[in-house]
């Protein structure tokens, strides 16, 4: 094969190679690999970190050849310097710059060993080709590493999660692209200058320097010169001598520890916000030097860190607003109706534009001692959707003050707000509730139909047609619908965010209704959130907003488990009230173990409030009580052996007669109903009947 066709075959192989990767490394290796098996007998790429030239790639035939490589520093200075390639006398070694816009970014050597074949014009014609082709495509490379960093190190810093923990995750993507370690400083008061978080490439040294988290490892004069070169916001590159920068700077007690991860060199920017300097975040190289290149890259890092803290701070600043506008929208507090518990939820939706929600709940007392509630959800999101649902909560109330047809509300509360806001849609039921005979009369505008837990725990829908507020008068009139509430147990009014909690409505009414099924729920003091625990995820969707209104049994007692007189309290009232039942004395000796023992192991593993019901159901009393603690699930090992510790108390209640059911209820805590040993004592006999 002629020499030239050496050097076409040369050329097209490099193009291929040039163009088949992405990775730096890749490209060198094989762009040396191909120069010597068409063009030399050694090859070498050396790029430019700072001032000095780094050996990149090599491939060689022979040792010989590779010692040829590693001895030209000269030359290859030289074509660095001039800018211009170059042929050494002995014709034996070529040296051509690699060149991007007039910017030399590193030199191409290639070295004969060979007397017979010697270097000339055209060889120095390709290798300047070559050379400039390599260039450009590791000069595109580092630009699309660069992006790949910045793209990584934008998605953590506008990631959720609090800002110590999204710069910990910028240290992450720093120390895997560019750096061997990397600090953030804080600064503090009194000019005071901390290690916030470190991190290094090698994880057992990353555990050595966590030690200096928290502390102030600059000396008093470095703190000073740091504090000084960041309220100016200015940047700091040592290129070189990073090592004995660092050490001087170090208080005499860090240096131990800083003593085995000494850096070639070094890079600090300031980390800032419109309004004040955070901190700094500085980097660290230990084989090679930083450029130019990475002080403008960690400088439009740190510009990305400013416009993250800057996002953070607004959306806190919204969320302060509408939180704070929420709380005026909603009802401040609720009416208390007699013989009735009323427990309520708002649960915002979990976003990172903190917009306000139009779901609102309400009860408002009318002037003859009935009650007005409401619930409903307005389209859309935002100060408007929330400025409508304040306008039609308050246009409900003030009608039903004149009006007491649930439906007559309904399209008397439309035709006021489609005058100020002629194209909103909202949903809402409404249901007059009358304390005295325990009924409703209610109406529905499209909203999900509240449910009845009835006593004995089946369940029931609130049906009732009707179409949304802003559409009702494309619809003919409707009628109310009533019923008696004397066999309710709970009443649930809920927002379709509940059900769409998990973007799926048939899991979601599934979930509802299990909920609402649960044995706890009537024998709650809060009922909304205990639907809203078993219901909602962490990070729901939409607003949801829950109502309910529980017809509690006579006995109840709430208090909180560290409360140190509250459970005695419970235990006197419940001895009362089973006397007052007619409990004979020894029955009642024994129910008073069983409650010590179940709300002794409550205040032992789940502090929090606990709630304590006596039910009598087909004659059998039965004592509920539900704490707030992480939930368990009685195991039949627990239940045979007494000498475990881990459910003892549950197996001492069984000894005196009471039958246990234990209902896990999964993210608000344990619900555990005991029947107890007990029957009433016969009535005694009369002196009448007797004589």
């Amino acid at each position: 094969m002629s020499v030239l066709e050496l050097k076409v075959r040369f050329l097209l192989e490099t193009a291929e190679v040039l163009s088949s990767s992405s990775n730096r490394q890749a490209v060198l290796r094989g762009f040396a690999q191909a120069a010597i098996r068409h063009l030399c007998d050694g090859c070498g790429v050396a790029l430019l970190e700072g001032e000095n030239l780094r050996l990149g790639a090599v491939a060689y035939r022979d040792a010989a050849a590779r010692l040829e490589i590693e001895s030209r520093e000269g030359i290859l200075h030289q074509a660095l310097r001039t800018g211009r390639p170059i042929v050494c006398e002995s014709s034996m070694v070529v040296a051509a710059p690699m060149m991007v816009a007039r910017q030399t970014i590193g030199v191409l050597c290639l070295i004969s060993s060979d007397d017979s074949r010697r270097f000339g014009p055209d060889d120095l014609e390709v290798a300047t080709a070559a050379a400039s082709g390599l260039a450009i495509t590791l000069e595109n490379i580092r630009f699309f590493e660069r992006f790949r960093l910045l793209g990584r190190a934008t998605d953590q810093l506008f990631a959720r999660g609090s800002t110590s923990e999204k710069l910990h995750k910028l240290l992450e993507v720093i120390v895997d692209e560019i750096a061997d370690w990397a600090v953030v400083y804080a600064l503090g008061p009194a000019r005071s200058v901390r290690v916030q978080d470190v991190l290094h490439r090698d994880p057992e040294m990353s555990r050595t320097l966590s030690e200096i988290r928290g502390q102030r490892v600059l000396t008093p004069e470095a703190e000073r010169n740091l504090f000084e070169m960041l309220t100016t916001r200015r940047s700091l590159l040592c290129s070189k001598g990073g090592a004995e920068l660092l050490r001087d700077s170090l208080r005499s007690y860090i240096v131990p520890v800083y003593a085995q991860v000494m850096p070639q060199s070094s890079l600090t920017v300031a980390l800032f916000t419109s309004d004040e300097v955070y901190g700094a975040l500085t980097i660290y190289a230990e084989r090679h030097s930083l450029s130019e290149r990475e002080l403008e890259l960690m400088q439009e890092l740190a510009r990305r860190v400013a416009l993250s803290f800057e996002h953070d701070e607004s959306v806190e600043r919204e969320r302060r607003l509408t939180q704070t506008l929420q709380e005026v929208t909603l009802p401040a507090m609720l009416p208390e109706i007699a013989n009735t518990v009323v427990s309520t939820v708002y649960t915002p939706a979990a976003t990172t534009d903190a917009q306000l929600g139009g779901d609102w709940y309400d009860i408002f007392e009318l002037r003859d001692g009935r009650y007005l509630l409401s619930i409903g959800d307005v389209t859309g999101r935002g100060l408007h959707a929330s400025a409508i649902m304040g306008k039609l909560r308050h246009s409900i109330n003030v009608v039903a003050l004149y009006e007491l047809n649930p439906v007559s509300i309904l399209d008397a509360a439309e035709f006021v707000v489609r005058q100020r806001y002629p194209d909103a849609i909202a949903t809402a039921f409404v249901a007059i509730y009358d304390p005295h005979d325990r009924s409703i009369v209610y109406a529905n505008a499209g909203h999900p139909y509240p449910i009845l837990r009835l006593r004995g725990g089946a369940l029931e829908e609130l049906t009732a047609e009707g179409l949304p507020i802003g559409l009702r008068s494309m619809d003919k009139p409707a009628q109310p619908y009533a019923r008696t509430m004397r066999d309710v147990e709970v009443m649930v009014f809920y927002t379709d965010g509940v059900t769409e909690a998990n973007r799926d409505t048939e899991i979601g009414e599934r979930c509802l209704r299990t909920a609402v099924e649960s044995a706890a729920l009537p024998f709650v003091r809060n009922a909304a959130e205990l639907i809203a625990a078993l219901c909602l995820p962490p990070q729901a969707h939409d607003d949801a907003a829950i109502m309910t209104v529980t017809f509690p049994h006579p006995a109840t007692w709430m208090f909180q488990a560290d409360h140190a007189r509250a459970a005695p309290d419970a235990r006197c009232a419940l001895v009362t009230q089973l006397r007052r039942e007619g409990i004979d004395r020894e029955d009642v000796d024994v129910a008073e173990v069983i409650f010590g023992e179940l709300v002794a192991n409550v205040v032992r593993h789940a502090p929090g409030p606990i709630d304590v019901a006596l039910e009598w159901r087909n004659g059998n009393a039965i004592l509920h009580v539900t704490d707030r603690g992480r939930g368990f699930m009685r195991s039949p090992l627990e239940a045979q052996n007494p000498l475990r510790e881990s459910g003892r108390g549950l197996w001492l209640v069984e000894q005196f007669g009471g039958a246990i059911e234990v209902e896990r209820l999964e993210g608000y805590g344990t619900h555990v109903s005991v029947t107890l040993p007990v029957r009433r004592a016969a009535p005694r006999a009369s002196v009448l009947a007797k004589r």
